[in-house]
């Protein structure tokens, strides 16, 4: 599972800056490659992790499967006071099947706290995925 830390991030989302709703995304994945396609975290206007949304797989892909991670590590967001602080973030994994090659689509949503009261929100993706 580290490994998969290892890959480079295709679509990082933060909550200040949240892709418009109906954005269709494209990621490319090498066959038989599992590869991040997005990510999300939540920080308030102090710097304080206001912990990792929840991932949910709204259409899953035909040609393969979409895996939520948990991790935790510093920002890396060079324009962001932020920069470099400590967070929890949801990472989605696409996991092309064996030997597929071709065009895979899925839909995620990512459900996260938005107040201090505990409010909830969600924000939802697709993916149009290119197994090379």
């Amino acid at each position: 599972m580290k490994a998969l830390f290892g890959i480079a991030l295709l679509s990082t989302v933060l909550l200040a800056g949240c892709a418009a709703p109906g954005d269709t995304h494209t990621a490319n994945v090498k066959m038989n490659t599992p590869t991040a396609i997005s990510s999300m975290s939540l920080m308030g206007p102090g710097c304080e992790d206001w912990g990792a949304p929840t991932g949910h797989v709204v259409t899953p892909p035909r040609h393969g499967e979409v895996k939520f991670l948990y991790h935790r590590g510093p920002l890396q967001a060079k324009d962001s006071k932020c920069n470099g602080e400590m967070m929890t973030s949801r990472i989605a994994v696409y996991v092309p099947n064996k030997g597929f090659k071709g065009t895979d689509s899925t839909s995620l949503k990512f459900v996260y706290i938005n107040n201090d009261a505990g409010g909830s929100a969600n924000m939802g993706q697709q993916f149009t995925i290119n197994v090379q």
